[in-house]
């Protein structure tokens, strides 16, 4: 069962007041007004209890954009080795809970230690500052709620089955703010049963691709970006983005 409730915001106040008095399993992104929470439930000596179980997809994506980027060839390992994760999942789709969390003992853990391993290695190597660094950081820092669907087969290895449910429920009117790009309009709008994976190289001059990206979708007047015809779509761009991004963090 997929339940949609709109907050105004993914502020750490949204947050507490979307999970109060909710206990299990909560899959979600880094965002760390999670893990704030978790904290000040602990304070407060909360009987309910939260483990968080982190997206795969969401830490892919930061590896995939360097690496398509040819940025650091152990962005290219991550992404090779990633794949392997996912071919499991397809694998043990559909299984109940005791065989898919048998199989990713076998398989996929080995796989997420060798690249805690390379992550904690490149570490050291690269610019603190640096992309990479980014997104080694954003890894290690989420290792236990990334690390959980290792050992509890009832938990997905990404958020994306929850965030494709709740993309239909958005409208034109939250995706088209002014600040926003026209790539970034038309993959949410009308890519909403897609992953958030890019176009990869090899689809780069499929036919639909290149009419896609001759539409002029900023003038377009279904869709003009340029206009102020709909003044929800003038609203602060955060507000607007975050409202789309926020919810597939509470599936």
């Amino acid at each position: 069962m997929v339940a949609y409730r709109f907050e105004d915001s993914r502020g750490g106040k949204c947050v507490a007041r979307h999970l109060a008095g909710f206990s299990g399993i909560l899959q979600v992104d880094g965002y760390s007004a999670y893990t704030s929470m978790l904290k000040e439930r602990a304070k407060s000596g909360s009987n309910e209890t939260i483990k968080l179980a982190g997206c795969w997809a969401h830490l892919r994506r930061k590896f995939y954009e360097l690496h398509v980027g040819g940025i650091n060839d152990a962005a290219t390992a991550t992404i090779t080795a990633m794949t392997e994760l996912w071919k499991v999942e397809d694998e043990i789709r559909g299984s109940d809970a005791e065989t898919r969390a048998t199989r990713r003992q076998e398989t996929s853990a080995g796989i997420v230690a060798d690249l805690f391993r390379l992550w904690e290695k490149e570490l050291s190597k690269v610019s603190g500052k640096s992309k990479t660094a980014e997104a080694i950081r954003y890894a290690l820092t989420c290792r236990e709620a990334l690390e959980h669907f290792l050992t509890d087969g009832r938990v997905e290895i990404d958020s994306n089955i929850v965030e494709r449910a709740i993309r239909p429920q958005t409208t034109l009117c939250s995706l088209c703010t002014p600040y926003s790009s026209v790539c970034k309009h038309w993959n949410l709008t009308f890519r909403r049963r897609l992953t958030r994976a890019p176009f990869p190289p090899h689809r780069s001059c499929d036919a639909g691709i290149a009419k896609i990206r001759g539409v002029n979708l900023v003038r377009r007047a279904r869709n003009n970006l340029l206009g102020r015809q709909y003044s929800g779509r003038y609203q602060a761009a955060n507000t607007m983005s975050s409202n789309v991004t926020s919810l597939g963090s509470f599936g």
